[in-house]
């Protein structure tokens, strides 16, 4: 039978309400609170200083001469009292490095101008390059903390990530310190009014000069108002986006703390692709290194003529310094690459196993062999021809690669920082490269290897364009001396000074300093000048 419940016999209780667990849960993650944003009065009169300083560089960098180099001691004051000013009163060791190597190149810039025909375009490129890296290092922004293997980490902070992740960081400080100006102490309302008044000025005065000429007539002979032209407007329009860049770049570095934890999963990822072993190191570098090997055996003579000054059987001075001078550039930094990717890969470092070192300490020796074969290409091909500033750039690039070489030697025999020293040695030898005017000792050496009989004739572009045709009075005596000037023709004297004019006759002149005037005469039965002479 069934058990059936009898009225009034006892039952549980029964609620509507939801049974709950009386185990504690996890509290729900927090979220993160924004801060409200803040800008201290520092940031304020920085930011106001960025209109001047956007401005300037326009200004500067829009006449293209040597006038560049004032800016980049502008920016790097104004870097330096934003600095302080914040509270960053200790300066990093390793931004005087950089701040010496931003120097030196402006400093070349200042003494020779920045169209020189070797380094030109690459010194404005390396003074923007060392003025971004120079801030980083100064306001302590470096990834690590200093240059290292998260140099190119570095590089697009500075680039892009802080001055186009700041670009509006300026107006967000103007309009938080206005709101914050108690009555009667506006200057800061005050000179942002007087900032905004100039362009709108400018463009209400075109408009009227353009409706009424007498008004403008009037107003010329009222005040002068020929500064206030369309030319200046446009300088004021492009100065915005520039100062707003600086602003960005320098308040970032500042306001933005460096996490290590990134540069820690970064390096731990790094460390996870250690995972060949020592035997597939040992195989590939074995092999490389012996292919080197047969390869020099083989070729020695060939490659090892240049050392001696002897061509090869069937070759010009010509078709043997260029015959694979870039592929051997290209070999050396081939074997850095796969020395590097070696060093990464291979689970233990290559200086513990003696097997890696040897054959590590094989490949750069073979690399510095390579630079080697390749310097002595270029020495028997400028030993035959002259310099050029291609060549010269050659030189600094093999000896460039080179001490790249010794500091992955080094490495091999004791833990350094490879990467900082590597970036340190390229940026301080073209600062030096630089600041040694490479276009004057281009056209000093020719000229003294045609004194010498080393070289048979010059070449007038090389030497007109790296000395330039109005320096001519300090290239005159030089060729005169060393006897260039006579048996020349027309066409040849004119493309190495430049045209000038007669003075009567088959007689040349060109006028110099102080005064003096080069004459040059022309036999008129063969079209060779016969006699020259300073006076």
């Amino acid at each position: 039978m069934e058990n059936r419940m009898q009225e009034g016999a006892g039952r549980p209780l029964y609620s509507s309400a939801p049974q709950t667990d009386p185990s504690p849960r996890p509290a729900a993650p927090a979220v993160p609170v924004r801060s409200p944003f803040t800008a201290a009065p520092a940031e304020l009169w920085a930011a106001l200083g960025s209109y001047l300083v956007g401005f300037l560089y326009i200004q500067l960098f829009n006449i293209g001469d040597n006038r560049i180099a004032l800016f980049a001691v502008i920016f790097c004051a104004g870097v330096e009292l934003f600095c302080r000013a914040m509270g960053h009163t200790k300066v990093p060791a390793e931004s005087w490095f950089w701040l010496v190597c931003l120097g030196l190149v402006a400093l070349s810039i200042g003494l020779w101008g920045n169209n020189g025909r070797t380094v030109g375009g690459w010194d404005l490129l390396a003074l923007h390059g060392l003025a971004v890296y120079w801030t980083l290092s100064r306001t302590g922004a470096l990834a690590e903390g200093s240059t290292g293997p998260m140099i190119w980490l570095d590089l697009l902070r500075g680039f892009f990530a802080y001055p186009f992740g700041g670009f509006f960081l300026r107006i967000r400080t103007l309009f938080h310190r206005i709101r914050r100006t108690k009555p009667g102490k506006g200057l800061p309302g005050v000179l942002i009014g007087l900032a905004a008044a100039v362009p709108l000025l400018l463009v209400a005065y075109e408009l009227l000069a353009a409706v009424d000429g007498h008004f403008a007539a009037l107003m010329q002979l009222t005040l002068d108002w020929s500064w206030l032209n369309t030319e200046l407007l446009v300088r004021l329009l492009l100065s915005l986006p520039v100062g707003a860049w600086l602003y960005g770049l320098a308040a970032s570095c500042l306001r933005n703390k460096q996490d290590p934890a990134i540069c820690t999963e970064l390096r731990g990822a790094a460390e996870e692709l250690r995972t060949l072993p020592n035997s597939t190191i040992c195989i590939l570098l074995t092999a490389l290194n012996g292919l080197y090997l047969i390869f020099f055996v083989l070729q020695g003579s060939y490659l090892l003529g240049g050392f001696f000054g002897h061509l090869p059987d069937g070759f010009t001075a010509a078709e043997y310094a260029v015959s694979g001078f870039e592929e051997v550039c290209r070999l050396m930094l081939l074997n850095m690459a796969v020395l590097g990717g070696c060093a990464k890969l291979s689970r233990v470092p290559l200086r513990r196993s003696r097997a890696l070192q040897a054959l590590g300490g094989a490949l750069c020796g073979f690399s510095l062999l390579f630079v080697a074969v390749a310097g002595a290409k270029l020495a028997l091909y400028i030993g035959r021809f002259g310099l050029t500033p291609r060549r010269v750039l050659a030189a600094w690039f093999i000896l460039v690669l080179g001490a790249w070489a010794l500091i992955a030697l080094l490495t091999l025999l004791r833990p350094i920082r490879a990467i900082r020293l590597a970036v340190w040695v390229t940026a301080a030898a073209f600062a030096l490269l630089c600041l040694s005017h490479p276009d004057g000792w281009i056209v000093r050496g020719n000229i003294s290897l045609y004194a010498h009989g080393v070289v048979d004739t010059l070449d007038a572009d090389v030497i007109g364009q790296c000395q330039g045709w109005d320096n001519r009075t300090e290239l005159a005596q030089p060729l005169l001396d060393c006897g260039w000037m006579l048996g020349r023709t027309e066409e040849e004297l004119v493309d190495m000074l430049g045209y000038q004019g007669y003075s009567g006759g088959n007689t040349l002149y060109w006028q110099l300093d102080g005064g003096q005037r080069l004459t040059v005469t022309l036999d008129p039965s063969t079209g060779l000048s016969d006699r020259a002479e300073i006076r």
